[in-house]
């Protein structure tokens, strides 16, 4: 009996992955997952976890590691200039403030953050790292000096 059992179960287990369903048996109990549904509950997933993808500088994807500085620095002079002080998160597998020293914490507390690409999965992390050192570093020099 058992043979005929396991020859049922593959034949269900056959039937669900032509139908685009995956049988799941957890505890002995058979349940259909839609996989439709697990794939826009992990697109959700993503988009509520990830680096905000729509507020990036152009230079990230094309500029020379000097270039990425030297527009971060006058995009930060340009924010402090115009009253619009914020501090750039990055990082690949966690994010900070990068360029700020744990010391110097308490002056940038209550910023709004601008997030970079991150994620050590994008390609533009370690760039977006590049672009937020030179922001924060210039950023953070300014308001020392008021």
């Amino acid at each position: 009996m058992q043979l005929s059992t396991n020859r049922f179960i593959w034949k269900q287990n056959r039937q669900a992955d032509l139908s685009g369903n995956h049988l799941n048996r957890s505890w002995g109990k058979k349940t259909y997952v839609n996989t439709s549904l697990l794939a826009a509950c992990s697109v959700l997933a993503l988009i509520l976890t990830s680096c905000d993808f729509g507020n990036r500088p152009a230079i990230l994807t094309h500029g020379t590691p000097d270039q990425i500085k030297a527009e971060a620095i006058q995009t930060a002079k340009n924010d402090v200039a115009a009253g619009h002080t914020r501090i750039c998160i990055a990082g690949t597998v966690g994010t900070w403030p990068v360029g700020v020293p744990k010391d110097k914490m308490k002056i940038i507390e209550g910023l709004p953050e601008w997030k970079m690409p991150c994620g050590c999965t994008e390609p533009l992390a370690k760039a977006g790292i590049m672009f937020a050192e030179a922001y924060n570093t210039t950023v953070l020099g300014l308001l020392e000096k008021h």
